[in-house]
């Protein structure tokens, strides 16, 4: 008989990140609300356009977020978390030197 899932392991359900019944239908019904009432919206825009161009900004910042999604920051540091060492490009190299640079980055990729 088995002792159960070990951890981790998934077994049947929906797959990850597929969405449920609900928040389908959710969707569908917003996005029909959003379809039916879009030359009202548009009007309810331009009005607060009107009186307040900032708060018109800020608002089309918060809907964005729902359509386009944030990147998130990536911090880098070097080694123990210093700062990271950069090689100086404007060392003399040879032509030669240069080739066989190029030859190895081609070969890795």
């Amino acid at each position: 008989m088995p002792a159960g899932s070990k951890p981790g392991e998934r077994r049947g359900g929906r797959k990850k990140g597929s969405p449920n019944k609900v928040t389908r239908e959710a969707r569908a019904l917003f996005t029909e609300f959003l379809d039916a009432n879009a030359v009202r919206i548009q009007e309810l825009w331009d009005r607060v356009a009107k009186d307040d161009p900032a708060r018109a900004l800020d608002i089309l910042a918060r809907l964005a977020e729902f359509v386009i999604p944030k990147l998130a920051r990536a911090e880098f540091s070097g080694p123990d978390g210093g700062a990271i060492p950069v090689a100086s490009a404007t060392a003399e190299i040879t032509e030669e030197d240069a080739m066989k640079a190029y030859l190895r980055m081609v070969r890795e990729t």
